[in-house]
């Protein structure tokens, strides 16, 4: 009976060292969980202030890249009202300089420092908002269609209107880019825009590029729409 009594303090002795272990263990798990918890908080909170400078950055992009487009369309309207006059009621410089905008470019470069950290490190994870995450996506699949409606823009700059220019017009006059440090010599054939103004090849070129243009513009519009959204969300989650 004595030994059975001694067994039973043994047995439950053993039991409870056993539960103080396992507590042991459950609070130091506990205790873990809630340091990765703390640390993974903190880096996201982070990257969301990473991340908005970013985006602060490509919002202004996209404004920068409107507003140039916003220039260079109704400029271009301009142009083909001149051609449809019997005599143009600007001056030959002034069609000159409005013709210069069809090498106009306005380029949309976006800046993913931020981004391009998070994947590379497999750390998307640690973004818990899912409607951060939306706009993410929906911001790289529409720069992926900006980027290659730019590409198509730049090929068909160099295949289809510098050509144009090269065979029909005096380059030099209608030149974009003037360089302080390398100045030309005057243009030799200015008026020879007006040679070619009212011809159909001349008018289809202007609409052409007017419809490029429109394209970027619209594309330009999806995204400064989604850099906004994100600045927004980014400024709330941080307020959090």
């Amino acid at each position: 009976m004595i030994r059975e009594n001694r067994t039973s303090k043994y047995l439950l002795y053993a039991i409870g060292e056993i539960v103080l272990v396992v507590i042991g263990i459950l609070i130091a798990l506990q205790i873990n969980n809630s340091n990765e918890i703390r640390k993974n908080h903190l880096t996201e909170s982070k990257y969301m202030e990473e991340m908005l400078e970013d985006f602060e950055v490509n919002l202004q992009s996209s404004k920068i890249a409107i507003s140039r487009l916003e220039e260079v369309l109704p400029a271009l309207i301009g142009l083909l009202e001149q051609s449809a006059l019997d005599t143009p009621s600007i001056t030959v410089d002034s069609i000159n300089t409005v013709f210069s905008m069809i090498q106009s470019m306005p380029f949309y470069s976006s800046t993913d420092r931020v981004y391009n950290n998070i994947m590379g490190s497999g750390d998307l994870r640690l973004l818990t908002s899912s409607e951060l995450k939306t706009l993410l996506s929906n911001y790289y699949k529409n720069l992926n269609v900006l980027t290659i409606v730019q590409s198509t823009h730049e090929m068909e700059l160099v295949q289809i209107f510098q050509p144009y220019i090269i065979d029909n017009l005096d380059f030099q006059s209608v030149y974009a880019q003037r360089l302080e440090e390398s100045p030309l010599p005057p243009p030799t054939e200015t008026n020879r825009i007006i040679e070619v103004l009212k011809d159909r090849k001349f008018r289809n070129i202007i609409v052409a590029k007017f419809s490029i243009l429109e394209d970027l513009l619209q594309q330009n519009q999806f995204l400064e729409k989604i850099n906004s959204d994100m600045v927004d969300l980014l400024r709330k989650e941080l307020k959090k």
